[in-house]
């Protein structure tokens, strides 16, 4: 407050009121520049000549937030790709699963999410994404994958291909003939 009705008047002898200094804050807030005449190396020798010359910080810290109002000051965290973790042990690591507990060959359930027109998508229960071609789940090269599943049909399917390769997306193709399963 002092500080604000400091950049404020021009004589340092009237009184202030509560409500004036909170206008006067306000002003401040939305006209930084008047700051700019505040002799601030006076502020920082009264803090000495009172033992409070730890308070030289705050005092520049509250002139930051008058010049910035609610800025964070902290720096923006830039994260960056780790070498030292390869696209395999990544892909295990969002599923919660190891190469041992899935794996090509393994059996699994799936939740139908999509039905195109040469493909399924669906959720596996670890939340994963799982891909039916057309030839992998059609017995019959007359039938159409509309006829055979529908969104929420739970399916049984053959884990074929895990590809880890792109980083930006894990897939999983599953085999659903009665042969394969």
């Amino acid at each position: 407050m002092k500080i604000a009705t400091d950049a404020f008047a021009e004589d340092d002898s009237r009184e202030v009121e509560k409500a004036e200094q909170n206008r006067m804050c306000k002003e401040i807030i939305s006209q930084p520049e008047r700051l700019k005449h505040l002799d601030l190396k006076q502020y920082f020798q009264q803090l000495e000549m009172t033992n409070m010359g730890n308070m030289r910080t705050i005092i520049e810290q509250i002139i930051s937030e008058f010049n910035n109002p609610f800025k964070d000051p902290r720096q923006a965290r830039i994260p960056t790709k780790s070498p030292s973790i390869s696209n395999e042990r990544l892909f295990y690591l969002l599923i919660d699963e190891t190469p041992r507990s899935f794996k090509k060959g393994l059996i699994v359930t799936a939740t139908v999410t999509k039905v195109l027109d040469t493909k399924v998508i669906c959720r596996l229960e670890n939340g994963l994404n799982a891909i039916i071609l057309q030839q992998a789940i059609l017995e019959d090269s007359n039938q159409k994958l509309k006829d055979i599943v529908e969104i929420g049909h739970i399916v049984t399917g053959r884990i074929d291909k895990i590809n880890t390769e792109d980083d930006k997306r894990f897939e999983v193709n599953l085999h659903c003939k009665k042969k394969d399963l």
